[in-house]
């Protein structure tokens, strides 16, 4: 009786074991595959790769395919893994959303990995185009490095920034450590923003570092930051002309604008300058992008001396044509002359070509404008500059400029030779003034097509990239 017992036991145990492994209809036993996607979710862009990747096993029999489908995408991809017994396989699988896919609407894409027995496990990505996978940018901002001018008072800085962002803007930053233990966020709405802070500093001779963090809504960011240092009045190294009366039109250009002028001696400037315009009105200053914390100019109190404060007033320069200035920051004296320019003027000037001397055609040669695709470094294709009917040292064009910007200013030649005379930059990402017969060629990125007024004064050797309005 009990080994009767004994064997109606082992029957049961072994039924049991059996009905866990079943077969199939081809013969083979599969307990099924599985199936692990890297995410289930998704924010992506139209026109953009994205990489469906995940992981598929099937202990028992291996897999057979894995299939990912979107019908909307007319996505239909079967990989077949027949060839050999493949039991586990990681999945890595590219493909470009389409550039005109809904941004409203969310996608499915299925995936399902089937093992040899013919089972099936299915997962799914639910994909939103709402990604964002572009930094926000700091258009302009304070520059890295400013001095105040200590004074038997506080000081004033002014934090001032325009930001944008390709989708929406978050908020901003701004840190100092100690001895001023600032930090400050700043929300921000939209997809650009101005950001004006103002900060009081001891009035003592020390140097403070001031951080800034811009955050768009996916959490992207860009860092800067500015040393400012508070000295007694320091002789600066730069100093810029500024004829254009906004922090606006300070930071709208590409390059050029404030124009850099000649530090010929300890506090002392020199600026060589063309008003366009009768009654022209300028002033100094040694930070490129705002005329806080040092704006020089006159004293309204006194018009033969310089100061500096930005309520100082603009020296006006009655007539049409070139001026020299010259001032001391220190002593206050300054002197201002007209004068004509007797250099020779590139339409003068001739090229060999053939055994005959060709009058020169400026223009633009490079990449990167938008307007002019068929000028890639093609001196046969010279984007030709017009020369200024008042001015014969003034030359200038209207481009579209769009993606990586490069070019250098040179002749047209029909054979595509580089003749003299040619100019390049004294800085390919930040150019100041140009160089005859050296220097670098500019090399800048201009992230959305933009129209730009590109003027040259070859007497002055100073070119600038200005927004055409």
């Amino acid at each position: 009786m009990k080994t009767n017992q004994f064997w109606v036991f082992m029957l049961a145990i072994f039924l049991a074991a059996f009905s866990g492994c079943k077969k199939d209809s081809s013969g083979l036993t599969s307990n099924g595959p599985s199936l692990t996607l890297n995410t289930t979710e998704l924010h992506w862009v139209q026109n953009k790769d994205l990489y469906i990747q995940g992981t598929a096993t099937a202990k028992d029999v291996g897999l057979k395919s894995i299939r990912i489908q979107n019908s909307d995408w007319y996505l239909d991809k079967t990989i077949a893994l027949d060839d050999s017994i493949v039991k586990s396989y990681s999945l890595n699988y590219k493909f470009l959303v389409p550039s005109d896919a809904n941004l409203s609407k969310v996608y499915v894409i299925t995936v399902t990995a089937t093992d040899q027995a013919g089972k099936t496990a299915t997962s799914t990505i639910n994909v939103s185009l709402d990604g964002d996978f572009t930094a926000p940018v700091i258009n302009s901002g304070p520059d890295a490095a400013l001095t105040i001018v200590v004074a038997p008072k506080t000081e004033n800085f002014k934090a001032s920034f325009t930001v944008s962002d390709n989708k929406a803007l978050s908020h901003m930053i701004i840190t100092s450590g100690s001895p001023l233990n600032i930090k400050d966020s700043i929300p921000l709405t939209g997809t650009s923003a101005s950001v004006v802070k103002n900060y009081t500093l001891p009035n003592t001779l020390t140097n403070y570092t001031f951080n800034y963090t811009l955050v768009d809504k996916a959490g992207l960011s860009v860092t800067s930051s500015t040393v400012i240092t508070v000295s007694e009045m320091p002789d600066f190294t730069k100093m810029y002309l500024a004829d254009v009366k906004t922090v606006a039109e300070l930071n709208s250009d590409l390059f050029g604008v404030p124009m850099l002028i000649d530090h010929t001696a300890a506090y002392t400037y020199e600026a060589h300058y063309y008003s366009a315009v009768a009654n022209t009105q300028v002033r100094f200053i040694p930070q490129k992008t705002d005329f806080q914390p040092n704006c020089f100019g006159l004293d309204p109190t006194d018009n033969t001396t310089i100061i500096n404060d930005p309520n100082s007033s603009a020296i006006v320069l009655p007539e049409v044509g070139y001026y020299k200035i010259t001032f001391n920051i220190k002593t206050g004296a300054y002197t201002k002359v007209k004068y004509t320019p007797t250099d020779v003027t590139p339409n003068s000037m001739t090229y060999d070509l053939g055994g005959t001397a060709t009058p020169v055609q400026i223009g633009l040669v490079g990449k990167g404008f938008a307007d002019h695709p068929e000028q890639n470094w093609s001196p046969n294709t010279a984007i030709l500059l017009t020369q200024d009917s008042q001015n014969p040292y003034i030359y200038r064009v209207n481009v579209t400029l769009s993606g990586n910007v490069q070019f250098i200013i040179g002749p047209q030649h029909p054979w595509n030779w580089w003749p003299d005379p040619f100019w390049r930059f004294d800085s390919k990402s930040n150019p100041e003034y140009t160089i005859k017969g050296g220097g670098d060629n500019v090399d800048m990125t201009v992230s959305t097509p933009t129209k730009y007024t590109f003027i040259f004064d070859s007497h002055l050797n100073r070119a600038k990239m200005v927004l055409n309005q």
